[in-house]
This record gives C-alpha cells, sequence and structure tokens, in this order.
C-alpha cells in the first residue's frame, strides 16, 4: 500500500486505491485465527460433543458470513470505513454513540490477546501476569499504526498460525482416528451454544469488518475475503480445536504443546498468532476514536487505544471470556443491522449515502437499542436460542420499517445530491 493512502479514516477509499485480493485476505485470515480460536473450539466440543460441535461451528460461521457480507458489499461499493457508515446512518451526531461504544469494546477485545499471553508465560515460567500483560500489549500495538504493517505481520503470523494447526492434526486428531470424529459430552448443552460461541467470536470485528474489506477492488472480492475470513478462519481454528479436543478429551489447555522445547515454540507460535488478531481490534478501536473528532489524530488514537488496551491485560479483568463474548452478542450485532438496513432497504439513493449526514437519526439509535434489549432478554428467557441472530434480526425489521415510514420523505433528493458533492469534492482535496 502506498503510504500515500495512509489510514483514510475518515475518506472513502478511492477504486483507484484498492488492494489486490490476497491483502485484505490476510488481513482477515490472520485476524480470525489466533490460538484462542483453536482453545474456544475445544470449549464447543465439550459442550456439545462430535459432530454436533462441527455442524454447530459451520452453522455460526455461516452466521457471520451472511451478516458481515452485507457489511462487506457496502464497504466496497462506497470505500467506507466502519464508522463512517455509521454517521451515513445515525448522522454525525448520533454517530458519536455506536462509535464510542464500539471502538470501546474492540479495544478490550484487543486487550484479551495479550492477557492470554501473560496467562501463558505464567503457566510456563511463572512470570508475574502484570508485566507480561502489559509488554505484550506495547508490542502488539506497533502494527496497528498501519494497514501496510498489519499485512507484513501476516507473512510470519500465517505460517506460525499453519505449523500449530499441523501439529493438531498430525499429533492429535490423526493418531486418534475415529474417536476424533465421535464423543459425548458430560453435561450436554443446547445446540444454540455453540452456535452463538462461533458466532460471538468474531460478531464484532464482522460488524466492523469495513474498516478492511473497504481495500477490497469490488463487491464480489469483498465477499470471497468475508468467506476466507469466516469459512476458512474461523470456522477451521474453531473445528481443529473441536477435533483435537475430542481426540485427547485429557489433554491441557494448549494441547500438550507446552512440553515441546521448554514451551518456547509454542511461546512464538501463539504471540504471533495472538498479535495479528490483536492489531486488528486495535485497528477497528482506532478508527473509531479517530473519528470523534478531527483533531483526533491516527498514531495518536493508535497509541491512546494500545496504552489502554495494555492496561487492561495487565489487570486481567478481561479474563471472563463468556461474560465479555455476551456483552459483545448483546450491544454490537444491532448496530450493523440497523447499517444494513439504511443501505439496502431505507436509503433511496447512491448518492443520499454519505458520512456528512447531518443531525442526529432517532430511529436508527432506538432500532438499535431496542436490538440490544430484545437480544438480553433472548438470552436471559430463552438460553438456547443464538440471542445476537434474533438482536439481528429485531434492529433489521423495525428499521426497516421506521425507515419506510417516516425517513424516505426527510429530504428533496437534491439535498442528498448537493451533499454528496460536497463529501465527493471534499475527498478530492484530501
Amino acid at each position: 500500500m502506498s503510504s500515500s493512502i495512509q489510514e483514510k479514516h475518515d475518506v472513502p477509499v478511492g477504486k483507484d486505491q484498492r488492494e489486490p485480493l490476497y491483502k485484505p485476505s490476510l488481513i482477515w485470515l490472520g485476524f480470525a485465527v489466533s490460538f484462542m480460536s483453536f482453545w474456544v473450539g475445544g470449549e464447543i466440543e465439550a459442550a456439545l460433543g462430535m459432530p454436533n460441535a462441527l455442524f454447530a461451528i459451520l452453522a455460526g460461521s455461516g452466521c457471520l458470513v451472511i451478516f458481515s457480507g452485507f457489511i462487506a458489499v457496502i464497504a466496497a461499493r462506497t470505500g467506507f470505513s466502519f464508522p463512517m457508515m455509521v454517521k451515513a446512518t445515525f448522522g454525525v451526531k448520533g454517530a458519536w454513540i455506536p462509535i464510542l461504544i464500539t471502538a470501546l469494546i474492540v479495544n478490550g477485545w484487543f486487550a484479551y490477546q495479550p492477557w492470554l499471553m501473560a496467562d501463558l508465560i505464567s503457566v510456563l515460567w511463572g512470570g508475574n501476569t502484570i508485566i507480561w500483560g502489559f509488554l505484550f500489549g506495547i508490542l502488539f500495538l506497533l502494527s496497528a499504526l498501519s494497514y501496510r504493517f498489519m499485512v507484513y505481520l501476516r507473512y510470519v503470523a500465517i505460517p506460525a498460525i499453519l505449523i500449530m494447526a499441523l501439529y493438531l492434526i498430525f499429533a492429535i486428531i490423526v493418531p486418534a482416528g475415529e474417536s476424533a470424529w465421535i464423543s459425548t459430552p458430560q453435561e450436554a448443552q443446547p445446540f444454540s451454544l455453540g452456535i452463538s460461541i462461533a458466532l460471538g467470536l468474531f460478531v464484532v470485528s464482522g460488524t466492523m469488518t469495513g474498516d478492511i474489506v473497504r481495500y477490497a477492488k469490488n463487491s464480489y472480492h469483498a465477499v470471497i475475503v468475508t468467506c476466507i475470513a469466516f469459512f476458512v478462519g474461523n470456522s477451521g481454528a474453531l473445528s481443529l480445536g473441536a477435533l483435537a479436543s475430542a481426540a485427547a478429551p485429557t489433554i491441557d489447555s494448549y494441547f500438550g504443546m507446552t512440553a515441546i522445547a521448554a514451551g518456547i515454540p509454542l511461546v512464538i507460535a501463539v504471540c504471533l498468532s495472538n498479535w495479528s488478531t490483536s492489531d486488528s481490534c486495535l485497528y477497528n478501536a482506532t478508527m473509531g476514536y479517530a473519528n470523534l473528532s478531527s483533531k483526533i489524530k491516527w498514531k495518536h488514537a493508535v497509541i491512546f487505544g494500545g496504552v489502554l488496551g495494555s492496561f487492561i491485560a495487565a489487570t486481567g479483568v478481561i479474563s471472563n471470556l463468556e461474560g465479555w463474548m455476551n456483552l459483545l452478542g448483546i450491544i454490537v450485532p444491532p448496530i450493523g443491522a440497523v447499517i444494513i438496513a439504511e443501505y439496502f432497504i431505507v436509503q433511496r439513493s447512491e448518492q443520499e449515502y454519505n458520512s456528512k449526514r447531518a443531525g442526529f437519526n432517532a430511529y436508527a439509535l432506538s432500532s438499535a437499542l431496542t436490538g440490544s434489549i430484545i437480544s438480553y432478554f433472548t438470552l436471559i428467557t430463552f438460553p438456547a436460542v443464538p440471542n445476537a441472530v434474533i438482536g439481528i434480526i429485531a434492529a433489521f425489521s423495525i428499521y426497516s420499517v421506521l425507515g419506510k415510514l417516516f425517513l424516505q420523505k426527510r429530504a428533496a433528493p437534491g439535498v442528498f445530491a448537493e451533499q454528496h458533492a460536497a463529501t465527493t469534492e471534499g475527498v478530492k482535496h484530501k
């Protein structure tokens, strides 16, 4: 990527500045796979047994592909980042709330990866988790300074991820034979729990996928990137973790890799894989922070988010993965659902859709809030139902109806055409 492109956090990525298919694919593939993904796959297997765990993983990943695919198409068509989509939907004033909420949430997801590294160091060598959590947080923020740096990191992170995958396959899964494909949980959990976990693991970053796929050359490439991210990356890593768990049910959380060469290869591989997930989360968070005010510079937002995440990682408060994923699945998906409804259902023309939308779209905010409330009560009342999916459907449906009834007459077409022309003109002079 040319250095002149920078991060374009507040202007669209032009068609002449798009990247070859492999670059956004590398970003998302490295993003969607970390050691945590293998471990979470094992947790799904422990809850559902095999082959139900595999079916749930595929179903959850399929939901991610459909949901994120719509957002990816918007990003490829417009060149908009996620915060720009939020502004085009919620209005410049109304966007401040969802942008800040999602930025802080994904910043927490950034913090989880260095905490996991600190925990690994503690297990292996008895290191101080506070110091190591902070140090890994600072290290992981460096590549988030640039999309280009994240691509470079993938060149070493993805081979490390592949080596771990090959270890699981040939050291654990293949020797186990048929037993890796058939297992029974001690206490069976609802099938929907597996779907919710597979969906919830990346539903936040899937909602914010525009930050990555806006560099795709077209909608077709954007959808391919999304499929690679979730069917190859997310689904593949979760499935390998589930198979390894079924093949060796008594093995430790690190699949026996702590015993290899004093755990040094494991630390290197996990560090690289977690780093390539962590920096993308911080990139998403930074994109949000930098869009809160024109006075906030990109590098300053990266440093703020990285240092904040490092302190969170050091405290270990982010270690409650189940509670964290529940929070993610409640709050963020309805925001993405409203964005999808605005672009595909409510807006009247491409010219109407721009990130300079004035005011405060109360209908969008109330729809997202209602979707989150419904998602929360679904989780509490009907735990066997994937609450994130219900929240998405509810927010999308409510805003589609409200938008058709009250927003399609909000201004004459010429007003939006003038706004679009002003936005385009501003981009040309950037």
